[in-house]
């Protein structure tokens, strides 16, 4: 996303075009160092949104058109040192001052308050984070402090706490979907195509079961889909879910496993569909299996 000082500096630039064009006394602006910079910034932001066109997995994704932000950088720095040699005023240096201030404290504010917030997941913050951050900004405690604090709670689960699939779930969730998943809604996930799998760490505490809330692609064409659980490739137990939201199912854990690593919890859905072939009125092909919504482990 361009900020404010981009679009300043591209209104600077039709400002100064035209000054260039119609009047004689700027015909100086943008003289051909100025140009060359203009046009290696065009080249390199050109350049630099081809990863992001050719690629379309984990769309949008902004990340693979960072490259093009030193080359918006020079542009409106150039943009906006002509605009100042158009303008040359008292006020508006003062103007351009208190601009570029507002500007930077905004980014402070924004970068250490709120990006953390709205950025959490991507970084997969677990629930340490969620308790012990505010306590930290608070001031109720120091950084050493903590550390304690956060070698016992490193483990992101909890016995009888729920783990949320949907899009505002909190903690790692991203981490525990392994492969084949689409992209998390509103209420939950749906899995993708036949086979879909997490990595979830147990919690301490000796779990002897795990309860996951799901739904299903139940039409009259598609009347019921069968459900096949594995953990750490073992087969657990089989499921016909007839329900299209909520489908309560239970699963029993290994007696022994190694709860210093994560278990691997498969689901397999052998009938599983798209919307279309189940007769729904709609242009979605995607081959839908279960649509997870939480899980919670139990002793």
């Amino acid at each position: 996303m361009l900020s404010w000082l981009d679009l300043i500096a591209l209104l600077g630039l039709i400002y100064c075009f035209v000054a260039k064009v119609f009047f004689r006394k700027f015909k100086l602006l943008f003289v051909s160092q100025e140009l060359k910079l203009i046009t290696i910034s065009l080249l390199g932001i050109e350049i630099s949104i081809i990863p992001a066109a050719l690629t379309n997995e984990g769309s949008p994704h902004a990340l693979r058109t960072i490259t093009a932000w030193p080359f918006y950088a020079i542009s409106s720095g150039t943009i906006l040192y002509q605009l100042g040699k158009l303008i040359s005023t008292r006020k508006v240096y003062v103007a351009t001052l208190l601009t570029g201030t507002i500007f930077f404290s905004l980014y402070q504010y924004s970068y250490f308050f709120q990006y953390p917030k709205f950025a959490k997941e991507g970084f997969e913050a677990g629930f340490s984070n969620e308790i012990l951050y505010p306590r930290l900004v608070n001031g109720e405690v120091k950084c050493q402090d903590l550390r304690h604090e956060i070698k016992k709670m490193d483990r992101n689960t909890r016995i009888n706490e729920i783990i949320d699939f949907s899009i505002d779930g909190r903690g790692p969730i991203t981490s525990y979907l392994n492969n084949h998943w689409y992209d998390r809604e509103y209420w939950g996930i749906w899995s993708d195509g036949k086979n879909a799998d997490l990595l979830i760490t147990a919690p301490q505490g000796s779990p002897k079961r795990v309860i996951f809330v799901v739904n299903a692609l139940i039409t009259p064409k598609h009347p019921e889909q069968l459900l096949e659980i594995w953990v750490n490739n073992i087969f657990q137990k089989k499921f016909v879910l007839n329900a299209p939201e909520n489908n309560q199912i239970e699963v029993a854990l290994p007696i022994s496993f190694d709860d210093s690593k994560p278990l691997h919890i498969e689901f397999r859905t052998p009938n599983a569909v798209s919307p279309i072939a189940a007769g729904i009125p709609t242009n979605d092909p995607r081959i839908l299996g279960i649509g997870l919504r939480t899980a919670e482990f139990k002793r």
